[in-house]
């Protein structure tokens, strides 16, 4: 009889232990997941090429976008807060591709395209919203093809 109970405490230890391990490991993986950093300059996104001042605009300008299309879709004029016009001075990640002839053709394009927007009247909106977020994926087409899936977005109807 004695060597049963001595069977069942060397089992339970050996279950505590299992039991411990377990709960250490998956405590582990959790903490791991959780410790992923967003970059949070504005809003929840993530450039691999870090937060340079024009990326950080950029995605102001793609925020004001998406909330333009959706006051487009209830029929609303839209509200752009961000100034396009900035992209031709604010710091780049790679200052090399924004002092090139074909950024500033693109990017005059883009600014052009938002000014059109801003005078458009709610039927014409929709339009001209089209063509500046066509403007935006022609520059990333050309010179930073990065955020072409995100701009795609704007463009899905």
């Amino acid at each position: 009889y004695g060597r049963i109970v001595l069977d069942l405490s060397e089992n339970c230890v050996t279950m505590y232990l299992k039991t411990t391990a377990l709960a250490i490991l998956a405590a582990v993986f959790v903490l791991s997941c959780s410790t992923v950093q967003e970059n949070t300059a504005t809003g929840n996104y993530t450039n691999p090429n870090g937060s340079s001042e024009l990326a950080v605009l950029m995605n102001e300008l793609y925020n004001d976008a998406a909330l333009a299309r959706q006051q487009i879709a209830l029929g609303q004029k839209p509200r752009l807060k961000a100034d396009a016009r900035k992209i031709l001075t604010a710091a780049a990640t790679e200052p090399e591709k924004v002092a090139s002839p074909e950024y500033k053709a693109l990017a005059g394009s883009y600014i052009e395209s938002v000014k059109m927007l801003k005078k458009s009247s709610p039927a014409l909106a929709a339009e001209q919203f089209k063509l500046m977020a066509t403007a935006c994926m022609n520059c990333h087409k050309t010179l930073c093809p990065g955020p072409t899936k995100r701009i795609q977005k704007l463009l899905a109807d």
